[in-house]
Order: C-alpha cells, then sequence, then structure tokens
C-alpha cells in the first residue's frame, strides 16, 4: 500500500513538472515572437503623448462640443427673427397690430421681443444664466404663440384647404415645441457625454437636474 502511494506521488510530481516545462516552453515561444514583443513592450513617450492628445480631443468632443452644438440648434431661430425685425420694421409691425394688443404697444411689443431673441441665446449658448434665460424664453414662446398663432379662430383649422388657418395650427404647435427644449434646458441635469450614447444608445435619458 505504501509502495502504491508513493509511486503515485511520483506520478503526480513528474505530471506536475512536465505541465511547468510546458508553460515555460509556451512563454519562451511567445517572447521570442517579434510582433508579441511589440504588443507587450511599454509604449513610448513619443506614442503616450499622442494618446493624451487624443483623449483630451475625445473628452472635448463629449463634454463641449456636442452640447454646444445642440444649444446652437436650439436657439438659431431667434436672432435671425430679431434681424428680420429690424430689416422689415413695417412689416413686423403691421403683425404685431394684428394681435389682441393695443396697436400704440406694437413698437415697445417689437422692441422688447427683439431683446429677448438677442440677449436669451447669447446667454443659452456661453451658458451664462443660462437657465433663466431659458425661463425667459419659455414665457417668450407661449406668448408669441398664443398672440399671433390663434388658430381656433379659423374654421377648418385642421384643413389644408383653410390654407392661414392650417399654418397658425402648426405654427402654434411648433412653437411648443421649442418651449419643450428650452424647459428641458431649464430643469435637465448635466450633459451625458456621447461616448455614453454611442455605448449604449438604448439607455434612457437623465430627467434629474
Amino acid at each position: 500500500m505504501q509502495a502504491t502511494l508513493q509511486a503515485s506521488v511520483i506520478d503526480e510530481s513528474g505530471a506536475a513538472a512536465t505541465l511547468m516545462k510546458d508553460v515555460m516552453m509556451s512563454s519562451l515561444s511567445l517572447t521570442a515572437d517579434p510582433s508579441l514583443a511589440q504588443v507587450t513592450a511599454p509604449l513610448g513617450r513619443a506614442e503616450r503623448r499622442r494618446l493624451a492628445r487624443a483623449a483630451r480631443r475625445w473628452r472635448r468632443l463629449n463634454l463641449t462640443a456636442v452640447p454646444l452644438l445642440a444649444r446652437l440648434c436650439l436657439v438659431v431661430l431667434y436672432p435671425i427673427s430679431a434681424y428680420d425685425k429690424v430689416v422689415h420694421w413695417n412689416h413686423a409691425l403691421k403683425q404685431a397690430d394684428s394681435s389682441i394688443v393695443p396697436k400704440a404697444a406694437g413698437p415697445a411689443m417689437l422692441l422688447a421681443a427683439m431683446a429677448v431673441e438677442i440677449l436669451t441665446p447669447l446667454c443659452i449658448v456661453t451658458g451664462w444664466h443660462d437657465r433663466l434665460a431659458a425661463f425667459f424664453l419659455a414665457g417668450y414662446c407661449v406668448v408669441t404663440a398664443v398672440l399671433f398663432q390663434r388658430f381656433w379662430e379659423y374654421p377648418n383649422f385642421w384643413s389644408p384647404s383653410s390654407k392661414e388657418g392650417n399654418e397658425h395650427f402648426w405654427a402654434f404647435f411648433k412653437n411648443f415645441g421649442l418651449l419643450g427644449g428650452v424647459l428641458l434646458l431649464m430643469v435637465g441635469g448635466d450633459p451625458v457625454p456621447l461616448s455614453d450614447v454611442i455605448d449604449h444608445p438604448l439607455n434612457s435619458a437623465p430627467m434629474s437636474a
């Protein structure tokens, strides 16, 4: 019995030695392969600098460029509208007189509208008091929709045959679409990095401020 046990121990020791030899030979062959040696070699200083620059560029794209582009797209309409009021003042004044506001208030209302259309986009794009600016711009969207897009005054406004009423109908709800974007800017949290969106495209957007 003792002899059998000793033989078993010797066999196990031999198997372990053979296994260690195989591992060592594999390691030597991996080290001898030039392509694998390049993979396992430490990065040089120039390569590290290149990777660091690439990481910084990607971080700027993630956290700066995409949110800035989104803000620009959200408010680009308003400065153009302010410029149009300056160039076509008489037409803008006529449109202001068509609302329920007294005609005498038309010029003052136009100047106030131009101030909102110029100042609030600047604040939103630069991030300076952007939530307060978004609050004023949200109010502006509601007021202009109610004053100038009164589609309910036209019969069959939902039909293309009622051209003016149908245009007011769609313009009214486009105003509220812009309102939704401005409200998200006002109450939303920090932007999600673009890499997170790419890695997890089906995840829901964060809703907390």
